[in-house]
């Protein structure tokens, strides 16, 4: 396997119609057991430095590279491996070392060597306590470490060791559940527990308590602290097991967030699992039972909305479940959501692509379906959207109004059948349509869709009668090249003639398979033919079609034999999709440079290649979009663009 460097570009892509009741719209993808992951319940997520995300559950630590998880576990035999698979926190220092907080002590892994090693807390309180590490934070010389009802202050340059004991009474109980600690930009370190919140002054080595009461300056609404977070103005989230607190240092106010069951848009759930902020400055705060919860600005005064979303049936739509224990924002400011079930992941940039999709929501635009078969876009810059199986429509994307195509329809929006594979553009702007029975041409005088045969007076066109139609390519000699289910049919609508080329029957023009996916002319004239058992190309000089398939026991041949898309780039190469990957074919030394999942590819079958008005290559695969610049970017590295509802694209 060759190095290659991958791009992650996760998500970069939703802006849909679709609606939830509460207006947000996001897509979640979601990972489970299934997918790898050691167990379901996530009780701790990190992104480390080198763009790795972590997962602590209660049955091991996962380590996700985009793709697939590695999974650590403590094995009794074997000090080096962590000391306990029950994970309350992750934490990274200055110097790359993973921080993790089990039930079982602290744990520092060394990226080089895989190693972890169990680090003894001297000066706390010498009982079972000390080994459960709820939870911790980092700065540029130290690891904070929340054993309630110890705070330990650990310098990781030196190996030094500092604890400092507080009066929050913990009873020698042993919880499941992590408790917070973070740092303030103002140095204090603040530290939740089962029994009250408190924070501490490193220079005065004091601690400061905030108890739960009646509302008041310096009172909470319950005394289990469930989750802290720092926001950008520097007040203080205080999540509880009975509602939100913040609290604002400056004003030396408390103001408290519960659920209102009169308000559909106050906090869903009073018992608060988790808190963020992302880079918008949104809150993300997660709930026991109550999903997940969103709120731009949480000022002293006034109306506070918070946005909802909830487990339902649609899991494209919606989260996994409606416990969310913990949330993390990454670098490429994708919000991963830790429940009960598995993690969720959905993208919080600002959308580029916006996808048109049929609902119930009033402001989905009016497909006929959301299978999608094939796209063209006219001069007019309307969009043409043949469907599988549901017919065409026309969408005027200044008005979002569409105009539908059916075969049950008559007159001018009447179209030979609804599986619309192929819409064409020729050289004389005429628009071809290709079904799985017959092909037609719109009849500008008539304003409708008529039969090719009909459209050129030419009997001997009809050849497309339940023959389903997949590709046309309109050849430099103005002959019209038709990939079907049986063959290729080529049209000379000069003598109005067809030319009918299949498997073994044309001597040296006999194809590999009479399946055909895709045509391509290249710059040099030859016309490249993807077929269900090989590729071919037709060199019309020596009026004759060569043939490449995959050998297994040659490191130059074609990746896999079910061909299914072709490009030429920038330089002349001929790129080849195919159900096991990516060829790439340089024609010039006659040499096949092939790319799977092992090469980055988030998945092997490769449905359509097109090149852009700047040479970059897109590749629609069945777990995403791809792309590359052969020009620009190495020809081993691919951007791996995530998450396009749905996934699979063809």
């Amino acid at each position: 396997m060759r190095p290659y460097r991958l791009i992650w570009m996760a998500g970069m892509i939703l802006l849909t119609c679709m609606g939830l009741a509460w207006g947000q719209i996001h897509q979640f993808s979601h990972y489970k057991v299934s997918d790898g992951l050691s167990q379901s319940e996530i009780l701790c997520i990190f992104q480390d430095s080198e763009g790795y995300m972590w997962f602590g559950t209660q049955n091991g630590l996962n380590k996700f590279d985009g793709y697939s998880f590695e999974q650590f576990f403590n094995d009794p035999a074997d000090s080096s491996t962590i000391s306990n698979n029950w994970i309350f926190a992750i934490a990274e220092d200055a110097e790359g070392n993973i921080w993790i907080g089990t039930k079982g002590g602290l744990n520092k892994y060394d990226k080089s060597t895989g190693h972890f090693t169990t680090l003894i807390l001297s000066g706390s309180t010498g009982t079972s306590q000390d080994n459960f590490i709820y939870g911790l934070a980092t700065d540029e010389t130290s690891v904070y470490i929340n054993h309630s009802p110890t705070l330990s202050l650990l310098n990781y340059q030196t190996g030094e060791i500092t604890s400092f004991q507080s009066t929050i009474e913990m009873g020698g109980a042993l919880y499941d559940k992590g408790f917070p600690i973070i740092k303030g930009t103002d140095g204090l370190i603040w530290i939740g527990s089962v029994n009250g919140l408190c924070n501490f002054n490193l220079q005065q080595e004091k601690f400061t308590y905030f108890p739960a009461g009646e509302s008041g300056p310096r009172t909470i609404t319950n005394s289990h602290v469930t989750s802290l977070l720092e926001d950008q103005d520097g007040n203080i989230l205080i999540g509880t097991e009975n509602g939100l607190n913040i609290y604002h240092p400056e004003l030396e106010v408390m103001v408290r967030h519960l659920h209102d069951p009169h308000n559909p848009t106050s906090l869903s759930h009073n018992y608060i699992q988790s808190m963020i902020q992302d880079h918008r400055g949104d809150i993300w705060i997660g709930t026991d039972g109550g999903g997940l919860n969103q709120v731009s600005g949480l000022t002293p005064g006034g109306q506070v909305d918070f946005t909802i979303f909830r487990n339902l049936a649609d899991n494209n739509n919606f989260i996994g479940h409606d416990i969310v224990i913990s949330l993390y924002e990454d670098e490429s400011q994708n919000l991963w959501i830790g429940t009960l079930a598995g993690v969720d992941k959905t993208d919080l940039k600002k959308k580029n692509i916006k996808i048109y999709q049929k609902s119930d929501s009033p402001d989905a635009m009016d497909l006929l379906d959301n299978v999608i078969a094939s796209i063209f876009e006219d001069e007019e810059g309307k969009l043409w959207v043949g469907t599988w199986g549901k017919g065409m429509s026309i969408i005027d994307r200044n008005t979002n109004e569409a105009t539908h195509y059916q075969s049950q329809l008559t007159g001018e929006r009447h179209i030979p059948e609804n599986h619309v594979h192929v819409i064409f553009k020729d050289s004389q702007s005429r628009v071809w349509l290709g079904t799985r029975n017959g092909v037609s041409i719109l009849d500008k005088s008539l304003n409708r869709f008529v039969p090719v045969e009909v459209y050129f007076d030419a009997p001997d066109f009809n050849y497309f009668t339940n023959n389903r139609v997949y590709c046309i390519l309109e050849a430099s000699d103005h002959r019209f090249w038709i990939g079907t289910g049986n063959g290729i049919c080529i049209l000379d609508t000069q003598t109005k003639e067809r030319t009918i080329l299949q498997e073994g029957e044309n001597g040296p023009l006999s194809l590999s398979r009479n399946l055909i996916y895709s045509l391509l002319e290249d710059s040099d004239g030859e016309i490249w033919i993807a077929t269900s058992k090989g590729l071919d190309r037709y060199d019309p000089s020596a009026q004759q079609i060569y043939h490449y398939e995959n050998d297994p026991e040659s490191g130059n041949s074609l990746v896999d034999d079910f061909t299914i898309s072709l490009c030429e780039d920038i330089r002349g190469y001929i790129w080849i999709g195919t159900s096991g990957g990516i060829s790439m074919f340089n024609k010039t030394d006659s040499t096949f440079t092939n790319f799977t999942t092992f090469d980055g590819l988030p998945s092997n079958i490769i449905y359509d290649i097109i090149r852009d008005g700047n040479d970059n290559l897109w590749f629609t695969t069945g777990s995403g979009l791809v792309m590359n610049n052969p020009a620009i970017i190495a020809w081993e590295d691919f951007i791996v663009v995530d998450e396009l509802l749905g996934r699979s694209l063809i």
